[in-house]
């Protein structure tokens, strides 16, 4: 366990692993979108925030005056991976007031575990922060941001019910984040359904690729590219499924550890470039079959240009490297946990997150 210096200190509470909070030493325009997001926050949350507030020093109120009455919370390693070790009690703070709420020289040790007004404030903003990074992470997934009718124009007739009924409830677990992190009932209970969630969209995962496979055998090749390009949305629909639920696991079940992160990553990439692969293959059978200069009525069809067009277009959304959308999607969501995080906290308790 680090010691603190035993000299003036201008922070306001400092922990272990060079996590502090201080008033802010320079203004901060935190109307600027670019550089900072409001986190959205429920009473409750607002009242946990006002909490710690409160319990900072009554001096800070000097050193602030000079600037906009602003906190700055930085985490070095992760807003979500330190909450995970303070619930464990496992982090330790030392605040720099005595019993008038001046500032001293060397605070008393505590364990944050043991500290409600802090805790349940580093649990608030990690729930509002974790809420915003799903967000993000759900803005690169296109085929799980469709409506219900544009996806049940592309999926299997047999498959509708099954596929539409994870995809809604993970986008149930997606945008209620914030609220059930905080109900460890309901957070175990969705940590199971996201787990049923994976399961099925793998099996869909396999079903849509031997769909698109089987496009390969019609003899029209046409239809087989028609086939192949709605066979290939179900199979995009079924992998976004697939990632997000894992993602979502990972945040539900505070389990950080990073070779347990790793091992994700690893094995979640090999999956998506497997597939991808498999894709391009097809892709490249069928326009092989379009260049056949040996198929007449291929070549006398005025519809050949339009499907080439059409098969460039679904080649040009297929990376088979691990750059591509989806592996880079999975790489910032396990990573943005373990990221530095910079929060500033206003007098009213408002809460904005530093996306620089």
């Amino acid at each position: 366990m680090p010691e603190f210096e035993n000299t003036e200190k201008k922070s306001i509470i400092n922990f272990e692993d060079s996590i502090m909070i201080e008033p802010a030493k320079t203004t901060v325009d935190l109307d600027n979108v670019s550089k900072f997001q409001k986190l959205m926050m429920n009473k409750q949350q607002l009242a946990q925030v006002s909490e710690l507030t409160r319990y900072l020093p009554a001096a800070a109120a000097t050193a602030m005056a000079a600037t906009q009455d602003i906190y700055v919370m930085t985490v070095p390693k992760g807003l979500q991976y330190t909450l995970a070790k303070f619930k464990n009690g496992q982090g330790h703070m030392n605040t720099f007031r005595d019993a008038e709420g001046k500032f001293a020289m060397q605070g008393v040790l505590q364990k944050v575990a043991g500290n409600p007004a802090v805790l349940g404030a580093f649990t608030t903003v990690a729930a509002v922060s974790g809420q915003y990074f799903l967000a993000e992470i759900n803005s690169e997934m296109r085929m799980m941001r469709q409506g219900i009718d544009d996806i049940m124009e592309f999926l299997n007739d047999e498959k509708q019910s099954e596929l539409l009924a994870e995809v809604t409830f993970v986008k149930y677990a997606l945008q209620n984040y914030n609220s059930i992190i905080q109900c460890d009932t309901q957070r175990i209970a969705t940590i199971v359904g996201l787990q049923s969630a994976k399961k099925i969209a793998n099996k869909n995962v396999e079903f849509y690729t031997r769909a698109l496979d089987s496009s390969l055998a019609d003899n029209d090749v046409f239809k087989s590219v028609d086939s192949a390009a709605k066979a290939k949305d179900s199979l995009d629909l079924s992998m976004q499924l697939s990632t997000m639920s894992t993602l979502l696991e990972v945040y539900y079940s505070q389990n950080f550890d990073p070779g347990y992160l790793d091992w994700i990553e690893e094995s979640e990439t090999q999956y998506i470039m497997s597939h991808n692969s498999k894709v391009n293959d097809i892709f490249n059978r069928l326009t092989g079959r379009l260049d056949n200069k040996g198929n007449v009525f291929s070549r006398k069809d005025d519809r050949r240009t339009e499907y080439h067009e059409k098969l460039s277009r679904l080649l040009d959304t297929v990376d088979t490297s691990d750059k591509s959308g989806l592996c880079e999607t999975l790489h910032s969501g396990l990573h943005s946990i373990m990221e530095e995080t910079k929060l500033y906290l206003t007098k009213d308790s408002d809460v904005y997150l530093s996306i620089v």
